[in-house]
């Protein structure tokens, strides 16, 4: 019985097609399956947007908190107590969490931008958007690595983990020049001006020249800033008339004021942000008036030199700090 049953193994496998044996796995894709149609790098770009999310959670630290309007009230926050108080060291989470984000966006940007150069503009009907947008968001993310952490490595193609590891740090001046710049300038040429439904919210003409016009101000050349975000008022952009309006979610967010920002959509999955709740207090009173939980952490508090910073009659000062002293809440 033994040998018939050893027989009848080697003939099944003898005759088996070698397509029948090796199989793809089911766990994971192939990137050879993948790259193929409009639709294959229209997803491959939203995983690339996906990376913001986690980006501008926390992005606001290197600004606000270690800037002069907001401060950390709540010493069981030592982080943030110690950003505030120019306590970074090469240990502190944020520095790592943030550098891995910026280069997981720089690598996912990467892979777009090498595959569709291959693509058939018959078939990836949206080809000069998909680079667009990859490479929108590739001078995004550099733009803020420079400003972060100075000189970076600067990764255009995609590359191995090895590779990764031997690289050095480029100058700042040659990643605004060779990257940041040029994929803008690519950007707002071939970006669409808006766009419609499902596909609002993404990178627009209007986005790649503000950006690049934040960069040349940021550069000091204001001659070129100047240029580009006079360009970017003649595209339908104003403020609105109401200021309370940015923070009515009743309405539509994407209005005259809006230009570009990390979306999430919900759908009911739970994906929504609690951005807006890090930053509310814990307060009974809180809840009541706005209807939004505030976090434990007490994240961003506004300092007094902000609060002297508003006029007595300035309409803004209520509905963006709120203080129970005031009676405001």
């Amino acid at each position: 019985m033994k040998k018939i049953l050893w027989l009848l193994t080697l003939t099944f496998l003898l005759s088996c097609k070698k397509e029948f044996i090796e199989l793809n796995p089911q766990s994971t894709a192939s990137t050879n399956a993948l790259y193929k149609t409009d639709k294959d790098f229209q997803d491959a770009v939203v995983g690339i947007y996906s990376t913001l999310q986690g980006i501008y959670q926390s992005f606001w630290q290197f600004g606000d908190l270690a800037g002069d309007d907001t401060e950390q009230q709540h010493s069981a926050q030592l982080e943030f107590v110690n950003i505030n108080n120019f306590l970074t060291t090469s240990a502190t989470p944020l520095l790592h969490t943030t550098w891995l984000d910026h280069y997981r966006l720089i690598s996912r940007a990467n892979i777009v931008l090498a595959e569709i150069e291959k693509a058939d503009p018959a078939v990836v009907v949206n080809k000069n958007r998909h680079i667009g947008e990859a490479r929108f968001l590739r001078a995004l993310a550099y733009f803020n690595l420079v400003r972060v952490f100075g000189d970076v490595p600067m990764v255009t193609t995609p590359i191995s983990i090895e590779e990764g590891s031997k690289l050095g740090r480029e100058k700042v001046d040659k990643i605004y020049d060779e990257v940041i710049i040029k994929d803008l300038q690519d950007a707002e040429n071939k970006l669409p001006v808006k766009y419609t439904g499902t596909e609002v919210g993404k990178a627009t003409k209007g986005a790649a020249k503000s950006l690049l016009g934040k960069v040349y101000l940021t550069r000091k050349n204001f001659t070129g800033a100047a240029s580009k975000l006079e360009e970017v008022t003649t595209m339908g952009y104003s403020l609105l008339p109401i200021y309370t309006d940015l923070f009515d979610y009743t309405k539509d967010e994407h209005h005259a004021e809006y230009i570009f920002d990390a979306e999430y959509v919900d759908g009911g999955l739970g994906l929504g942000s609690i951005f807006s709740n890090n930053f509310a207090p814990n307060l009974s009173q809180v809840i009541n008036f706005f209807g939004l939980k505030g976090a434990g952490g007490q994240q961003g508090a506004p300092t007094a030199q902000i609060l002297t910073l508003f006029d007595p009659n300035d309409k803004r000062k209520d509905i963006s700090i709120a203080r129970v002293a005031d009676g405001l809440i």
